[in-house]
């Protein structure tokens, strides 16, 4: 993204600290949904979230040392724990985690142009009214056509853009899935019930 042309709260939803916090938001879930089915004790999952944590400085100074990511992660954040540092991250692969924490990332982008885009449609909506009938020269074929008023452009305009909202609501609909399968996506040593509980 070109930095002067990105607004801060997008900014907000793709800077590598809330990568990471989306990726502590899955890993937590995870214990969490263990937790409840009995695979871990309460007491664990209580006590790494409420030690789980990292900086992006001490992550990326890892990452130049074993150029990934993922495990440059894990470590930051196992540093933070005293004790069940184990059960961090056990039993899942990256992608159980990453994508995941990419679905939520882009929810939550959508949810910052839905609202942004609800916002304009309701200003060109008001300029339609004030020019209901401010007239100006269609046209068709490139050339001149006959006349219609600059409120009726602005209302087709809106419609258009109604259309591009629905089309944003089924994206956000379709990437709201995450998966927690294991290794090769098989569920060969995890439970399903852990990815209904924490997806």
């Amino acid at each position: 993204m070109i930095d002067r042309y990105v607004p801060q709260k997008m900014v907000k939803v793709w800077n590598l600290l809330r990568k990471y916090q989306g990726w502590l938001e899955v890993e937590m879930a995870f214990l969490w949904a263990k937790a409840k089915l009995g695979m871990i004790e309460e007491k664990v999952f209580e006590h790494i979230g409420a030690q789980a944590s990292f900086s992006v400085k001490q992550i990326e100074e890892i990452d130049k040392e074993i150029e990934h990511d993922m495990n440059a992660f894990i470590m930051a954040v196992r540093k933070s724990l005293e004790e069940h540092t184990g059960e961090f991250h056990k039993g899942i692969t990256s992608y159980d985690i990453e994508d995941p924490a990419l679905c939520l990332q882009l929810r939550e982008a959508i949810e910052i142009i839905i609202l942004d885009l609800e916002t304009l449609m309701v200003a060109i909506l008001e300029r339609a009214k004030e020019h209901k009938w401010t007239f100006m020269m269609g046209r068709t074929h490139g050339i001149q056509g006959e006349p219609i008023t600059f409120g009726w452009k602005l209302c087709v305009w809106h419609y258009a853009l109604e259309r591009a909202l629905n089309r944003l609501e089924q994206a956000k609909e379709i990437i709201s899935y995450g998966k927690i399968s294991g290794a090769m996506g098989a569920y060969g040593d995890l439970d399903p019930r852990i990815e209904r509980l924490v997806c």
